[in-house]
């Protein structure tokens, strides 16, 4: 056999070799840039998507503070001119126009504010004084509506103002409160610019966005960044896909699709305003996500082209190449995965810190709800005990009597602030004594200041009353002294005082009629502020506290407490001398007269159902009604009061408690009407403010609620008004 020359064997296997690493120098790197393309787009869209909805959240946020603040300058308008028919409205004008001016001053969003009377013709407008008196808006679709009652809001489309015709906005309009009479008395409107919007959207730092828009939920552009050409179309093109989408997720979404006004696919995020039929909706152009992904593969592919390249003449070089770009992939990777795990960890840390100041908050408040409870009951547990061994000593039990009637009372308010504190209470106007209320929130803030606060009350009033609601008066209060808190966060001083005050004809006070004042405020020893901070600190939403530490509306809600209560808000501060925020009330005439305990009156009255599935409340209460000489036939649920009225038992007035298992306080006031139509009723309850809608269904008689706790007087007096004697109907 013939020998084979040198080196055929070998010569083929390097090519061989070189032919792999060739295809492997090409492979490598287009396989690579394909993996970085892939994680490239996926990284760019994830940014989009996050740009896309950060902006959203942002313009959200503002879009919610704004129709808010529509909804309080609607409800100072309403307020302003509750009352008042057109005439009277006319009459005052200018007033009405001035405070309304004042009010929008510092609102560049708002072009005019409206008063509409019931026929449709303008009253008062902050744009036109006088205005002009054949203006007349009655055909228009907003005014319509409201007037047929077909809604209590109206976001009207875009439309071109009569009285400046150059001028296009859209109202955001509310029915006014109704006639004496229960009639319609018009409405309030705000008339609000689109260009507001596309102004704003147009300064917000979302670099590369394609546009932001206000879209009311059927689809119609109230706004839209770039602004829409006058003559265009405002419904959205592609309004159906928008609407399927926000049917599905109504709260907010993200998705692919159309511009708004069609032809461009873009990135969309929407999200619905808090109560207002309204989105606001972001989008980004696919097509810059897509140049921002092509354009972030450029220089790969500039690397790797001319090194595939060259691996492909020296396989060497190639893998060294190779060796270096995996190097770079694998860096690349592992500061994303850095990145990521930081911001994890600083999103975790963010949660925890919540979660702790939540829990120290409600540590505070639970603090200082058990002390007062405590009080409460070992003063009850106390009298009770005292009671039962000078059971012989009627001078000493009813003295002891008292005292846990004070105690409950006390008990009372402290539910009273509990529901107030969860807004489940009712406002009432009342004569309230400013000195009591500014010792109870000595005695709630007592439990709950750090200690390196001194606190101290000063109270250098005479004996007076203010007419206004006390709940709120303890809100405002109670956040004065929080601001206070807050400005102090290394100790110091806090006042909480009561002053006279006498409001003359030479006084300055702009606004306040002459006459007897109380001043009730917070004074601390804080940072306090300069004169530019002090001018704006009661503005709404405006705040100096970090951000998801405040909202900005607590000075803004005491102001309007104030007015409300013909009073005004005074605030007072220097740079590094502290605050000082006070509220001028005027003082009520007369005082109340001091309660008497009424002798239960001899005889019987009425025959009283009386249903309660607490034994021991349904025992006490009908020994009370007893010594009224009332005739008591308990029961302990509603089933076995049904029972009683289907055997005939004679019940003149039916007294239930509304939470009962199986059958509600309501319901069995419609069901024993059903037997006995007519049939008197008093529904106690301790919670929840009744729906009008929930007592409105029940068949026709006598209806009356009594709040939790009362007082067996109190409860005798209602059964009076539900069941008044003979001779008081006769003289109805």
């Amino acid at each position: 056999m013939k020998p084979r020359p040198e080196g055929k064997t070998t010569i083929p296997s390097r090519l061989g070799v070189l032919r792999v690493l060739a295809f492997l120098a090409l492979a490598v790197p287009v396989a690579l840039l394909a993996a970085y393309a892939l994680s490239s787009h996926r990284f760019h869209q994830r940014e989009a998507e996050g740009q896309v909805v950060r902006t959203l959240d942002l313009l959200h946020e503002h879009g919610t503070k704004v129709f808010d603040t529509y909804e309080i300058l609607l409800a100072y308008a309403d307020e302003l001119v509750r009352g008042l028919d057109d005439d009277q409205l006319r009459e005052r004008e200018a007033e009405i126009s001035g405070r309304l001016q004042r009010f929008k001053q510092s609102l560049p969003q708002i072009q005019n504010v409206w008063i509409i009377g019931s026929t449709g013709f303008a009253v008062a407008s902050t744009q036109v004084v006088p205005v002009p008196r054949d203006l007349n808006v009655s055909d228009r679709e907003y005014f319509r509506a409201l007037r047929d009652g077909e809604t209590d809001l109206v976001i009207s489309d875009v439309i071109n103002g009569r009285v400046r015709p150059e001028t296009r906005f859209f109202q955001f309009a509310r029915r006014r409160s109704p006639r004496a009479d229960g009639g319609f008395a018009g409405i309030v409107a705000v008339s609000v610019q689109p260009s507001y919007f596309v102004e704003y959207y147009g300064k917000t730092p979302a670099s590369g966005l394609t546009t932001a828009s206000l879209v009311r939920d059927d689809a119609y552009l109230l706004a839209r960044f770039p602004a829409l050409n006058p003559s265009a179309t405002r419904r959205v093109s592609d309004g159906s896909a928008f609407r399927e989408r926000t049917a599905e997720a109504p709260e907010r979404g993200l998705y692919v699709g159309r511009s708004l006004q069609g032809g461009t696919a873009l990135l969309l995020a929407y999200r619905r305003l808090p109560s207002h039929p309204v989105y606001v909706v972001t989008g980004l152009d696919m097509a810059i996500v897509r140049a921002r992904w092509l354009q972030s593969l450029i220089l790969p592919a500039l690397l790797a082209v001319p090194t595939a390249l060259a691996l492909f003449g020296l396989v060497w070089v190639a893998i060294r190449q190779a060796r270096g770009l995996e190097g770079a992939v694998a860096e690349l990777t592992a500061e994303r995965v850095l990145r990521e795990a930081a911001e994890e960890e600083r999103r975790q840390v963010q949660r925890l810190q919540a979660q702790r100041q939540r829990q120290e908050a409600l540590g505070q408040l639970a603090g200082g709800i058990a002390h007062d409870i405590n009080n409460v009951m070992q003063a009850v547990g106390t009298g009770a005990a005292l009671i039962r061994r000078r059971a012989s000593d009627a001078a000493a039990v009813e003295n002891l009597a008292r005292m846990i009637e004070a105690s409950a009372e006390r008990g009372g308010s402290v539910t009273r602030r509990l529901l107030a504190f969860a807004r489940r209470g009712e406002l009432r106007a009342e004569a309230v004594d400013p000195e009591g209320v500014l010792r109870e929130i000595h005695e709630v803030l007592a439990h709950s200041l750090d200690p390196a606060i001194r606190m101290e009350v000063r109270a250098e009033a005479p004996a007076s009353r203010v007419f206004v609601d006390r709940g709120q008066l303890e809100t405002v209060l109670l956040n004065l002294a929080t601001n206070a808190r807050d400005a102090m966060p290394s100790g110091g001083r806090l006042t909480l005082f009561l002053e006279a005050r006498e409001i003359g004809p030479e006084d300055a006070a702009e606004g306040l009629p002459t006459g007897r004042y109380v001043a009730l405020g917070v004074s601390d020893t804080g940072a306090g502020m300069d004169a530019e901070t002090l001018a704006r600190a009661s503005d709404p939403f405006f705040t100096t506290k970090e951000i998801g530490k405040g909202t900005g509306l607590g000075l803004a809600i005491a102001r309007s407490f104030a007015e409300q209560s013909g009073g005004q808000l005074c605030l007072s501060s220097r740079r590094g001398e502290g605050t000082v925020a006070e509220i001028l009330l005027p003082v009520a005439e007369g005082r109340a007269p001091p309660a008497t305990v009424q002798p239960a009156p001899a005889g019987p009255r009425r025959r009283i159902l009386l249903v309660d599935d607490e034994d021991l409340v349904r025992a006490t209460i009908a020994r009370g009604l007893e010594e009224y000489g009332h005739a008591v036939l308990p029961a302990a649920d509603a089933e076995a009061a049904l029972v009683l009225l289907g055997a005939g038992a004679e019940v003149e007035v039916l007294v239930t408690d509304l939470a009962m298992p199986r059958m509600n306080g309501l319901d069995l006031i419609a069901a024993a009407r059903v037997q006995r139509p007519g049939l008197p009723a008093v529904l106690v309850t301790g919670n929840a403010v009744l729906d009008e809608a929930r007592t409105g269904g029940l068949p026709p008689g006598p209806f009356l609620v009594l709040r939790k706790p009362f007082g067996i007087a109190a409860l005798a007096q209602g059964i009076g008004e539900v069941a008044p004697p003979p001779s008081v109907l006769a003289e109805r």
